[in-house]
């Protein structure tokens, strides 16, 4: 192929590229090749703002705010002790929250209601996290050894700046809407 039908190919593969859409479309100039260019679709708000976060330990997640950040929960069933991750919008990296605990009511009808279960923020000296700048919490409940679900509420957490109170949630779903 010569120089210049190359440019008019790379020319037209680029103006496919920049339109956008989820498409194959062929792209041809006269005596030229067809070149099939696979364009992916940006995400927009007409995708309704939906998309699926992977809970970095295996946990459930618990959105705050509009994706802001998250809270990944983690059960252990035979003991009753509840683990709590700070996240961030993605669910991919910690953040440290300025409280020393997060409080989490147990709703429903669990046989559980009315009790509450308090996550203590954990020090971490590797990565020098203390009471109060931390974004892990632990903390246990009788009540939730050999269950392996309940409705509960995040009471009160504050994320840079913004106070996020009376969170529901279901464990092990969630309270994304999965739509």
């Amino acid at each position: 192929m010569k120089y210049p039908a190359m440019v008019l190919v790379l020319s037209a593969v680029f103006a496919a590229a920049a339109c956008g859409g989820n498409s194959r479309e062929p792209v041809s100039q006269a005596g030229t090749q067809t070149v099939t260019v696979a364009v992916p679709k940006p995400e927009t708000d007409t995708d309704h703002g939906h998309h699926a976060h992977s809970a970095p330990h295996g946990g459930t997640l618990v959105v705050l705010g509009e994706e802001m950040a998250h809270l990944e929960l983690l059960l252990d069933t035979s003991t009753g002790q509840l683990v709590a991750y700070a996240l961030d919008g993605e669910a991919e990296n910690a953040i440290r929250l300025k409280q020393p605990e997060i409080e989490i009511r147990i709703a429903g009808n669990s046989g559980m209601a009315g009790d509450t279960i308090r996550l203590k923020a954990v020090a971490n000296v590797l990565t020098g996290e203390t009471s109060g700048d931390a974004s892990q919490f632990e903390g246990s409940l009788k009540s939730l050894s050999g269950k392996s679900r309940f409705e509960g509420i995040v009471h009160r957490v504050e994320l840079m700046g913004i106070l996020h109170e009376d969170v529901p949630f279901r464990y092990p779903e969630g309270n994304e809407d999965p739509e």
